[in-house]
């Protein structure tokens, strides 16, 4: 989950570098929308993980 949430600064920092002039449109889009799916997909982890260790009765270590 913090990857996640690191993702939401990554897209802060490209909304203000594309604002500043540093970034083109098409960049800043691309790059936006690459780091939505790149949350998605750890969101998506961070659930499938929490619901596979609360179903593991060792509690996910494998032992």
């Amino acid at each position: 989950m913090a990857l996640a949430l690191g993702t939401l600064l990554a897209r802060s920092v490209v909304a203000g570098a594309s604002m500043g002039g540093l970034l083109a449109a098409d960049v800043h889009h691309v790059l936006e929308h690459g780091l939505d799916v790149v949350m998605a997909g750890l969101v998506i982890a961070a659930v499938w993980y929490a619901r596979s260790v609360a179903d593991d009765p060792a509690g996910g270590d494998g032992a």
